[in-house]
Formats: C-alpha cells, structure tokens, sequence
C-alpha cells in the first residue's frame, strides 16, 4: 500500500519561512482536511486543539500570522 501525500502539504513543509507557509496554507484552505492540519501543526513544533475543523483552519491560520509577523521583526 501507498501513501500518497497532497503535493500542497510537501510545498508547506519545504517552505524556507512563515511567510511561504502562509502563502501555501491560504491556497489550500478550501481543502484542508484534520489530518493535514495535524501534520502542518506538528512541522512547527505547535498544536492545534481539537474541535469543529474551520476553527482549528482559523486558530492555525492566526499562529501563521503572528509567526510572519515577529519573523520580519527579527
């Protein structure tokens, strides 16, 4: 059995900055699954909580926000 990857997931994980990731998470919102938001979570050493899953786009899309956001100021 293969695993098959969404190529939008490896294009989030090759990201060289937050400002990349979120380029590539807005793309991709409209077919976000759990389980990718997991993964993307997880590859940025943060969680996201469980619950309805247009929140946890929402809560993740903030922390990529704030991220890009003290990423410039370095």
């Amino acid at each position: 059995e293969t695993l098959q990857v969404d190529a939008g997931i490896m294009e989030f994980l090759d990201a060289d900055s937050y400002a990349e990731r979120l380029k590539v998470f807005t793309s991709m919102q409209h077919r976000l699954t759990d389980d990718m938001i997991n993964v993307m979570a997880v590859s940025m050493d943060t969680e996201v909580p469980e619950g309805p899953l247009d929140e946890r786009i929402h809560n993740l899309k903030n922390y990529l926000l704030m991220q890009v956001k003290y990423e410039c100021m370095r």
